[in-house]
């Protein structure tokens, strides 16, 4: 190998060591040692030791197999950081990201103003400068948003709800007002949500799709097995279809929805088609779904005291029947509602 030859023509003919003498052999020496500390450089960099491999046999001598083994040798640091492991799992869960955090309902929803039974679902008549302002946010809010914004947000989890409902009831003298939305029942006739309202305690549910329903039922159900046949309890599901197409085609159906719908709920059973005003009715009531379900808790003077929308939860559900049983008792003893 050239480390022996090297290293025997460096000893004298009576064995002893002589001084070396520059050759090709020994410029190659140099560089190879140069070129092996630059290595031991780079892999340091790397996060790579190089405990257990023998430097001495590149400071006297240069041997291939001896190169070779010493590169085996070469750990890996217990650095956790570097784990691929860990590398692929943080960049996964920074990938999909925590569900966003959902916060209580932060203000009483509804409208200032009282409401008063009409034929015709209750829209501001105001020219004045700011209702133009507040027309003109709106639009422009609406424009940055595609065609499919519902369908996406329901799709994603718990991006469609809003709010989680309210662990109480709304003070009264906070409460706002439930504005009056009109339709036809599924008998035909024409009703409204002030007539309905006035003087009962009222659970009121919007639903426009399948989704809806069955997000609404998860909701109602148990308010209804407890409070169904009480005297002063009432309950109105609105099915609002703003596509005045499908609005028809819904009443055209009115039968079989009257095989869905309990006979006792054909009465309360709203249909209402046509777009709402979104400053009058959607915005003050946060209806800004419209593929998701939203259930109210209504007083006897048609204020809005609980809300809540999308998919139920334990906790809203248990709450529901909480302030339910709670507004009851408090209506059917004439007590002051604070």
């Amino acid at each position: 190998m050239r480390g022996q030859a090297l290293a025997r023509s460096l000893k004298g003919s009576n064995g002893s060591l002589r001084a070396p003498v520059k050759s090709s052999v020994a410029g190659k020496s140099s560089k190879r040692q140069h070129t092996f500390d630059c290595h031991s450089c780079f892999w340091s960099a790397c996060g790579w030791t190089t405990s257990g491999m023998s430097t001495r046999a590149y400071s006297t001598k240069y041997d291939g197999d001896a190169l070779l083994a010493s590169v085996s040798a070469f750990t890996p640091s217990p650095d956790p950081s570097s784990s691929p492991s860990t590398a692929s799992s943080s960049s996964t869960s920074k990938g999909k990201g925590n569900p966003p955090e959902i916060k209580e309902l932060s203000r009483p929803l509804g409208s200032l103003e009282r409401p008063v039974a009409s034929s015709k679902t209750y829209q501001k008549v105001d020219n004045s400068m700011d209702r133009k302002k507040e027309q003109r946010a709106y639009l422009l809010g609406e424009v940055s948003k595609g065609y499919f914004h519902d369908f996406n947000r329901a799709s994603k989890a718990n991006s469609a709800k809003g709010w989680m409902a309210p662990k109480v009831l709304i003070r009264e003298d906070s409460a706002l007002y439930l504005p009056n939305i009109a339709g036809h029942n599924i008998l035909g006739q024409s009703i409204n949500t002030t007539e309905l309202c006035e003087g009962k305690v009222t659970l009121v549910a919007f639903v426009s799709t399948k989704v809806a329903e069955e997000q609404v039922k998860r909701f109602v159900e148990p308010v209804l097995q407890d409070q169904t046949g009480k005297k002063g309890f009432n309950y109105v599901e609105i099915n609002h279809q703003e596509n005045q197409l499908k609005g028809i085609l819904v009443g055209l159906f009115s039968s079989t929805l009257k095989s869905q719908v309990p006979e006792d709920r054909w009465s309360s059973y709203m249909l209402s088609r046509g777009e709402w005003s979104p400053l009058d009715i959607s915005m003050p009531l946060g209806y800004s779904n419209k593929i998701v379900g939203y259930v109210y808790l209504v007083d006897p003077n048609c204020k809005i005291r609980w809300a809540a929308c999308s998919a139920a939860t334990p906790e809203e559900i248990h709450s529901l029947r909480t302030a339910t049983e709670v507004l009851m008792k408090r209506v059917g003893e004439g007590k002051s509602r604070r």
